[in-house]
């Protein structure tokens, strides 16, 4: 009977340690918020508050919610592809996408169906690809260059993006380099500002004061009639240039209005995202969305390297 007793007692006494080392979900926590959103949670960002499906959400031990080994990281990308020069690791994590508060009354329709997005971790490029860049893949792979605009002839300014070229043609170069177009919430988590955004510095890339965006964007009011030079301007808070302004980039996705259905199988236009050269401010911010034809080659129109 004594030992009976005693073997319960330290059976018991495990189960209380083992308790004590299990963190429990609560509202502060980020898995929470991850919670919800898989089990379908409605954000609805004009009320600042998060409503809750039918589904019961019970209070689980935070282990249970993911399996970490499935979580993409900075060493296990390293593993697939060594080859991540001039690029930035993004760290996974959670935002609010499309029309946030410092976004101001500038929001087209199709901005203002804000989603909560969960977005794993990726690298992305910290410039456009140039045409340098591109010049070293056409020549490796035995393609024609695009045309040259009037403002780079005969492709003179190496360090400029390179431009018309269509969605096949960057998709191609991207592939060749051992990495993908990154998708639009991948873009825009990116232009934000990553895990580091703060909602007065991503009204635009690494800045929400209309006064400040000549230093980090080249565009219509500054530009010149061009591209410029990648990097020239001041980076955002994870060391990406350009993302508002210079060239419009292709994304992966096809567009949708109500990017709540993405990932959609097939469609007209693939995203392009951040404005370019000859845009006005409401357009080279981070929440504004655009489109094209894949096939459409345009002077205004580059890409980034994402993996």
């Amino acid at each position: 009977m004594k030992k009976k007793y005693i073997i319960l007692v330290s059976i018991f006494f495990c189960n209380y340690l083992y308790a004590q080392k299990i963190p429990h979900i609560n509202k502060s926590d980020q898995k929470y918020i991850e919670f919800l959103y898989e089990n379908e949670i409605d954000f609805n960002h004009n009320h600042h508050s998060i409503k809750k499906t039918s589904k019961t959400i019970n209070e689980e031990p935070v282990t249970s919610i993911k399996n970490k080994e499935n979580i993409p990281t900075k060493e296990n990308i390293r593993m697939k592809d060594k080859d991540i020069k001039d690029m930035v690791f993004i760290e996974r994590d959670d935002f609010v996408m499309g029309c946030t508060s410092e976004q101001g009354e500038d929001c087209e329709t199709d901005e203002k169906i804000t989603q909560l997005v969960k977005v794993d971790a990726f690298y992305i490029s910290k410039t456009e690809v140039t045409v340098a860049q591109y010049e070293a893949f056409c020549k490796e792979t035995k393609r024609k260059m695009p045309s040259d605009p009037d403002f780079n002839p005969k492709w003179k300014n190496k360090d400029h993006p390179i431009v018309n070229v269509d969605w096949n043609d960057a998709d191609a170069y991207c592939k060749w380099a051992g990495g993908r177009l990154p998708t639009e919430s991948e873009w825009e988590y990116a232009a934000r500002g990553g895990k580091h955004r703060q909602n007065n510095l991503s009204k635009y890339s690494g800045t929400s004061d209309d006064n400040d965006i000549t230093k980090f964007a080249n565009y219509y009011d500054n530009s010149g009639d061009g591209t410029r030079k990648v990097a020239t301007k001041l980076p955002n808070q994870l060391g990406i240039h350009d993302m508002s302004g210079n060239v419009y980039e292709w994304c992966s996705d096809w567009y949708v209005f109500n990017y709540k259905k993405y990932p959609i199988k097939d469609g007209t236009d693939k995203v392009i995202r951040g404005g370019s050269w000859m845009d006005y401010t409401t357009h080279i911010r981070t929440s504004y969305r655009f489109r094209s034809a894949p096939s459409r080659k345009k002077n205004y129109v580059g890409f980034r390297l994402c993996k």
